[in-house]
């Protein structure tokens, strides 16, 4: 494993704050035909890291308001690139 994704390893378990100043979010108003820009606060939570994976919960609160709560699980590929798949209740999959 590369020492870059070590350092990423060694820092992963815990509580992330991503600021609003770099995340952009929209929600489209269908009876207005409208698309607004949002405050979007993501928040999370890395419950458990074993070698070069890790899951954990991610809120997203949207214009102060919690929208979703999604389960996740990731990996760190030896190059240090992150793989994540985010798991809603209903089980469907979405990956960055």
């Amino acid at each position: 494993m590369s020492s870059h994704s070590e350092k990423l390893k060694k820092q992963l378990k815990g509580i992330w704050v991503v600021p609003e100043e770099f995340t952009t979010a929209f929600i489209y108003i269908k009876s207005e035909n409208n698309v607004i820009k949002v405050k979007d606060q993501t928040i999370w939570l890395i419950e458990e890291e074993n070698k070069r994976y890790f899951r954990g919960k991610s809120l997203m609160i949207l214009n102060s308001i919690p929208i979703s709560l999604s389960n996740f699980v990731g990996s760190i590929t030896p190059e240090g690139k992150v793989l994540i798949d985010f798991f809603s209740d209903s089980g469907n999959a979405q990956g960055i």
